[in-house]
């Protein structure tokens, strides 16, 4: 499933032609890196959907996708995200915020915040009594 991020992302390319890395990290307020992992994950769900241009960035090559977000509304809330790290923990007895980050494809500084949100979460539950 598409993060909004991601479909931020194919949004920005369907409605230009071509956009750097840079271009794309401005607008959505993220790294490049994080633009550079959200494209890597898109092409893993939907391989050659954008393709790396050299030296002028990033390009959108399968229309489908665009469409495809349109008709049947693809999103995903912070539950999704909150779960899909939630089950990395859970499988792991250790690990590094760089490490999880990569795996998710988000950034550190994200992924710090979603699990801070996280326990600020079970901390409510615990002092309610549930």
């Amino acid at each position: 499933m598409l993060t909004k991020r991601q479909i931020e992302i194919i949004k920005e390319l369907n409605d230009k032609n071509k956009l750097t890395a840079q271009n794309l990290a401005s607008s959505l307020h993220v790294s490049t890196k994080t633009i550079r992992n959200d494209i890597h994950a898109i092409n893993a769900m939907y391989p050659n959907s954008i393709e790396a241009m050299q030296a002028s960035g990033f390009k959108l090559t399968n229309n489908e996708i665009f469409a495809l977000i349109k008709k049947t509304k693809l999103n995903s809330n912070n539950t999704d995200i909150e779960f899909l790290v939630l089950k990395h923990l859970m499988a792991r007895t250790s690990t590094y915020i760089d490490d999880l980050s990569d795996d998710l494809f988000i950034s550190s500084t994200s992924l710090l915040k979603i699990i801070k949100k996280m326990a600020m979460s079970q901390q409510l539950v615990d002092n309610s009594g549930f």
